[in-house]
């Protein structure tokens, strides 16, 4: 029991400073209902997502190869189902929503969402874990950091294609491939250099050193999108034309026009 609280306690750890390290204090957005409804449906979705995934990894097994396996784990049964279903959570009900009035507020119910999701996610890998106090700190430090800033992201490109009527495809489409590549570049960096420094797996295809380089790699891209994602220009998006855009957007596709 001390052990599941203790686990518990670190599981939830980096929910409170990514929070408020993306939000910057805005109070108004933490009071807002849509946020904490967006991070619930995070959390609730953890558990059928990760059903899929093992159902996926039982559809299509195990790669031979090291790099084979950690390529197909990462980018397919990792990944992509999280991604897209974070993507559907977002776009088909959180921006449909009533109360969803200003398009730059994407980007932090995106956050909102990863952060529910990872949550969920980050309990059971600790509480699973037999040496659950290194794997807390070792995820509270990567892992959870890369949901935020994959949902930061997916919310960004979200809003931009909620604004701008000319790149609305492409716009739309990287608001579910930039976090699908950080997503699973991160896992395949991890799954990789675990393996090699282990000797997992059989021989790895490359050395050690440069699997780690990798995962070093992905944890910079991870630094740079929570430095960087939070100063990107949003704030043409807070003009009046762009909200009444957007709102009859919303109203149309709702109601099928």
């Amino acid at each position: 029991m001390t052990m599941s609280v203790f686990a518990l306690l670190l599981s939830l750890l980096p929910v409170p400073v990514l929070l408020a390290y993306f939000t910057r204090g805005d109070r108004r957005l933490l009071r807002c209902e849509l946020f904490w409804i967006s991070a619930g449906l995070g959390f609730i979705a953890a558990m059928p997502i990760g059903l899929l995934e093992m159902a996926l990894m039982r559809l299509v097994g195990a790669s031979g190869s090291l790099d084979a396996y950690a390529a197909t784990h990462g980018f397919l049964f990792a990944a992509l189902p999280e991604e897209v279903g974070k993507y559907l959570i977002l776009m088909r009900f959180i921006v449909r929503h009533a109360d969803f009035t200003r398009p730059p507020d994407a980007a932090l119910f995106g956050l909102a969402i990863s952060l529910g999701f990872a949550t969920f996610e980050n309990f059971g890998y600790v509480a699973a874990a037999s040496d659950w106090t290194a794997v807390a700190l070792l995820r509270d430090l990567t892992a959870v950091p890369m949901h935020a800033a994959a949902g930061f992201l997916m919310g960004f490109f979200a809003a931009r294609a909620l604004t701008d009527d000319g790149r609305r495809t492409l716009y739309g489409a990287l608001a579910l491939a930039a976090p699908l590549a950080l997503h699973g570049t991160y896992d395949f960096a991890v799954i990789t250099t675990s393996a090699a420094l282990q000797h997992l797996h059989g021989h790895a295809a490359l050395p050690a050193w440069i699997y780690a380089m990798l995962l070093c790699l992905a944890l910079a891209a991870i630094g740079l999108c929570g430095w960087f994602v939070p100063r990107l220009p949003l704030e043409e998006a807070r003009d009046l034309g762009f909200a009444v855009r957007v709102a009859a957007r919303l109203a149309a596709r709702t109601t099928g026009r």
